[in-house]
């Protein structure tokens, strides 16, 4: 395993499919256990943000994104792709979680977005579901991976779901405390 991983999540307008609001990546340092958060709201061209049939108001209500905050508070997407290219130098994998279909279109979205605006692309990466990291066949990684389902299937706090930065973070807190438990080891053979 790589000393660090980094972990992948979007918010969109729509609950299935829209288009990309907001893109978080986490750093795990297997390591120490540290995590670096890194997020931002996607200022979408006006086309995308006027277009009110791309948003889903079940998205807006549960994600708390509007057109007004993306309007007001997103970053222009020139800056979005020089930030994730800092944080992926390097990598060639990302994690996310089971959202990994959308995951992988708002990737290609927000990449399609990144060479319109003449920014380049974003790296190529290939993009990995979370749980790719404990297999191994390993028993003590059979062991960590039940931790890992176990800690995210846990309910967090209703105030940081649903926002990209908190949830790659939660993901990345979710290995690393599958990585930190102790294992078993298995019954070995009597001679």
């Amino acid at each position: 395993m790589r000393s660090s991983q980094i972990f992948l999540d979007f918010e969109a307008t729509s609950l299935h499919g829209g288009w990309p609001t907001e893109v978080g990546l986490a750093t795990l340092n297997v390591k120490s256990g540290e995590i670096d958060t890194w997020s931002a709201l996607i200022a979408l061209p006006d086309e995308l943000i006027a277009n009110r049939g791309i948003w889903d108001p079940a998205a807006t209500a549960i994600k708390g994104i509007t057109p007004d905050l993306l309007r007001s508070e997103g970053k222009p997407i020139p800056d979005i792709a020089a930030g994730i290219r800092r944080i992926l130098a390097g990598h060639n994998a990302v994690f996310a979680d089971g959202g990994l279909p959308f995951d992988l279109l708002w990737w290609k979205q927000l990449d399609q977005l990144v060479e319109e605006v003449g920014a380049g692309a974003l790296p190529a990466v290939e993009i990995r579901h979370a749980e790719t990291l404990f297999e191994t066949g390993d028993l003590s990684d059979e062991q960590r991976f039940v931790r890992f389902r176990k800690r995210m299937a846990r309910e967090d706090d209703g105030a940081t779901r649903h926002r990209a930065g908190a949830d790659a973070r939660r993901l990345a807190e979710s290995v690393r405390d599958a990585l930190s438990v102790p294992t078993l080891e298995a019954p070995r053979p009597r001679p």
